[in-house]
């Protein structure tokens, strides 16, 4: 019994632990602060300034802000915080002390997410990248093609013994691959959360295309003159439905369905094909796990569910997209750009000789 639990432990620890130099995560670490920073400039400080007013009575915080004991963001707290969290997401951004810098965003990127999120509303585009930030900022190798590493490269204080401890400009050495299946193992359990939930509430039924026919017809449209449609829960106790008397917990969410999402909400069949397609990989995405080519199709499948959710509701995931940017091996994109410009420079270089050869 002792063999196989050893030998258990030792391949989880070695598909958990196994260093690669395919997953550069400092080239991942401009991405990811690069979104983040847009979304603090574009919409996160816009959110916390319209909830800023709200009376305390609506405050409903997530369930890691209950833990934290996480009190409502005060207004008057905004005009340092939004500085200082543009400042934080520059200094990760170009990697300057990027590890300190990585771990300060992280940690104050948790508290302006959890106190955007209390007050009935939940961004989950903004979620996933939340937590992985977290990953990247203890992740080995995030201090690589950083301004430190440059810094250090040109003063010269990585002398030859210390080199291999030194942040590479261009990340080259293998590093642990963790931050990589952590990753992969929470879009597993979003993706199947998402598929279970629908089991949950719907049952098979949700394959029948009429859920997506509503949504992608326009649903319930804010800011209309249609009555919005609200979600209360039954079970609420009396001191809860104080605010309106019914307890109410959701409302009906749509994006703004564009010209083919709402072509699509009339096609029936291709609805039911969908719908059954949708729920499929959100409870099979889990073969991601499996790696190789299971992995790529998953991920694939990933890509084509977000751009589409974007061209039929215009409803923006790029988070989720700028997440899969980690698993992209850079060093094999930047050779093949090399190697393709090599080439259009040498056949631009014959074609200048020939004519040359001829006008002579």
């Amino acid at each position: 019994m002792v063999g196989p639990v050893r030998r258990a432990l030792a391949a989880a620890d070695a598909w958990w632990f196994a260093p690669s130099a395919r997953y550069q995560i400092g080239v991942f670490r401009v991405i990811l602060v690069g979104w983040i920073g847009w979304y603090y400039w574009e919409r996160l400080f816009e959110r916390l300034r319209s909830v800023a007013d709200r009376p305390p009575e609506f405050y409903a915080p997530p369930a890691l802000a209950r833990w934290l004991s996480l009190p409502p963001l005060p207004e008057a707290w905004l005009g340092w915080l939004e500085p200082l969290a543009l400042g934080l997401a520059a200094l990760a951004l170009v990697g300057l002390f990027t590890r300190a810098s990585l771990i300060a965003l992280a940690a104050l990127n948790l508290y302006l997410g959890l106190a955007a999120n209390s007050w009935g509303y939940t961004a989950h585009a903004f979620a996933l990248p939340t937590l992985v930030l977290w990953f990247v900022a203890f992740a080995p190798g995030a201090t690589s093609f950083s301004l430190d590493a440059v810094l250090l490269a040109a003063y010269g204080r990585c002398t030859q013994p210390r080199r291999a401890r030194c942040p590479e400009v261009f990340p080259e050495r293998p590093v642990s691959v963790w931050p990589v299946r952590a990753l992969l193992l929470v879009l597993c359990l979003v993706y199947l959360s998402a598929g279970v939930s629908k089991l949950r509430y719907s049952g098979w039924r949700w394959t029948d295309g009429e859920t997506l026919a509503f949504y992608l017809g326009g649903g319930s449209p804010r800011g209309a003159a249609e009555t919005q449609r609200f979600v209360a829960d039954s079970r609420t106790s009396e001191a809860e439905r104080f605010r309106e008397g019914w307890g109410l917990v959701d409302h009906a969410y749509v994006g703004s369905p564009t010209s083919a999402g709402l072509w699509l909400s009339q096609q029936a069949l291709l609805l039911q094909l969908l719908a059954w397609s949708v729920l499929l990989w959100e409870l099979g995405f889990v073969i991601a796990l499996l790696g190789g080519r299971a992995r790529t199709l998953a991920l694939v499948g990933g890509l084509g569910f977000h751009l589409g959710i974007h061209l039929t509701l215009s409803i923006n995931f790029s988070s989720y997209l700028v997440c899969y940017a980690l698993f992209v091996d850079w060093r094999v994109i930047a050779t093949y750009a090399v190697q393709t410009r090599r080439r259009m420079s040498g056949r631009a270089s014959n074609r200048k000789s020939q004519s040359s050869s001829s006008s002579s």
